[in-house]
């Protein structure tokens, strides 16, 4: 029966992300109250790098999982952070899908052939490491047997969407960004985890999509 729902589930999205999407104003509700107004005047500089993401659906017992990973520490702006797989763009990829489907496949070991894509969402430009962020959306119809590379992968973390659909999972929380240095910010926080920044904004478009169209059960 899972599989039922599962199925239909994929494909009323499909059908949700050729339509007009929520848009940099669903994304703008998960970022720090302070750089609001910053993004929204951002336009994004010629000199910015390219890069995807993908946000990969797949069903588990009686569930549906969406993929995140705990970035391993290094210097860097990113450092330690929750994100989607992804990366920056290279000469040799196709276009914004390919990055993402490479870049998934080296860091969380999900082979290429076996995703779907279904759409994307709203790109969204990322000062802090001046890149532009095409977010993918894809599915598998078995879940993934994850190997992370430990160059890159501290964690692989598995969220029922059930759980990021509930409202008491959003919340205001301080957030260490620096040495000695806290934000105040908006974040998904699924059990022990912080889902902030960046891939808050971009998770928060796609559940505001599933949310307006009536996607997915809730209870």
């Amino acid at each position: 029966m899972h599989n039922d729902a599962y199925r239909t589930f994929i494909s009323r999205l499909e059908s949700a992300l050729r339509e007009d999407l929520p848009g940099r104003e669903a994304q703008f509700r998960m970022a720090n109250r302070n750089k609001v107004k910053r993004m929204q005047d951002i336009n994004t500089p010629p000199d910015a790098g390219k890069a995807s993401i993908l946000i990969l659906f797949y069903p588990y017992e009686i569930n549906t999982r969406i993929v995140f990973m705990k970035r391993s520490e290094y210097d860097g702006v990113h450092s330690g952070q929750i994100s989607f797989p992804g990366g920056r763009k290279e000469q040799s990829d196709r276009d914004d899908v390919h990055t993402a489907l490479r870049e998934s496949h080296e860091e969380i070991g999900v082979p290429e052939e076996n995703v779907k894509v279904l759409g994307k969402l709203t790109k969204l430009y990322i000062p802090p490491s001046n890149f532009l962020v095409t977010p993918v959306v894809g599915y598998t119809g078995t879940r993934p047997d994850f190997v992370p590379d430990p160059d890159e992968v501290a964690e692989i973390i598995e969220v029922d969407l059930n759980t990021l659909l509930a409202e008491k999972v959003m919340k205001n929380t301080r957030i260490q960004v620096g040495a000695g240095f806290q934000i105040t910010a908006p974040a998904f926080c699924p059990d022990e985890y912080v889902i902030w920044g960046a891939t808050a904004m971009i998770l928060n478009e796609l559940l505001v999509l599933i949310r307006d169209h009536k996607l997915f059960p809730t209870s």
